[in-house]
Formats: C-alpha cells, structure tokens, sequence
C-alpha cells in the first residue's frame, strides 16, 4: 500500500489517482471538489482511508480506465452534489455520507443493469438530499435525519442489486 497522491489540481478539483498499487488516505481532510479515479490504471484498485474526506463542493466518481475501485475505512463526507460519472463498481465499507446544511443532488449512473455505490448514509440536519437518476447498489441506505427524495421530472429509482435495505430514523 501506498499513499495516494493528489494527482493533480484543476478549478480547485482534487483528483486522487494512482497507478500500478492499491493507496492509503491517512488522516482527516476538508477538500473543495474531488474526483474519486483511477486515472491510469485498467485493473480494480483499492483504496483505503483512515479518517473523514469532508467535500464541501462536489463528489464525483468518474473513472477514466474499465477497473472498479474498492473504497474501504473512514468516511466520505459530502456536503455538495455527489455524481456517479460511470457505471464502474464504486464499492467498500467506506460509509458515503450525505450530511450537507443545504439542498444537495445525488446523481447515480444512471444504469438498473451496471454499476455499484459504497454504504449510503443520509444525516442532514436541514436541506434536502434528491435522488436525480437512477442508483444501483449492494449496499443498505439509512436516512439516520432529514429528507432523501427523488426528483419526480426524471426516470429514476434506486435498484437493490442484493437483499440491501433503506433504514430510516434515528
């Protein structure tokens, strides 16, 4: 294991990329935008990590090679959009965390038949989270406060790829 390096910064976008070994994310970090991508790499990769990322702009998943990545340890802390750019197998025990003060979109790839998401958990003292396509998982969403609605004016829905659950309530 290695650590990820921050591959590179574009408009204020953090891009962890890595080729050639699994990485480490050590520590908590508060970061604008960032882009959760393999970059070069065409096999899975996983990446650990060991605290909270807090995004406080958008979360994307886009990767630019055919490998899936495994997120596994600590925790994505979304306080933004979050976009599934791709239909690669996002998968792990790192808990996703919506839990932004405001309204905030989460855009899933879109696909019933490909595609995979991490842990979903809604925590959202104010604001909405709205579900703006469709989402395919494995893994249980829990809504521990606040709302998780879907947008009415798009085909969309949540498709469960195994016996995984939506728990709501404290």
């Amino acid at each position: 294991s290695t650590t990820i390096p921050i591959r590179s910064i574009k408009s204020s976008t953090v891009i962890f990329g890595y080729g050639g070994s699994n990485g480490t994310v050590t520590g908590s970090h508060t970061l604008y935008n960032v882009r959760i991508d393999t970059i070069d790499s065409n096999s899975t990769r996983t990446i650990t990590i060991s605290g909270t990322i807090t995004v406080n702009g958008t979360l994307t998943f886009d990767n630019s090679s055919t490998g899936s990545i495994t997120i596994n340890g600590g925790t994505l802390a979304a306080q933004g959009a979050v976009t599934m750019g791709d239909t690669i197998s996002y998968t792990g025990t790192t808990s996703l965390t919506l839990n932004g003060t405001g309204d905030q979109t989460f855009t899933g790839a879109g696909s019933s038949t490909a595609g995979n998401t991490l842990p979903i958990t809604i925590d959202k003292a104010s604001g909405t989270a709205t579900l703006a396509s469709i989402l395919r998982t494995d893994k249980n969403i829990t809504v521990t406060q606040g709302v998780f609605a879907h947008d009415t004016t798009a085909t969309n829905g949540i498709y469960f790829i195994t016996s995984a659950t939506i728990s709501v309530g404290v």
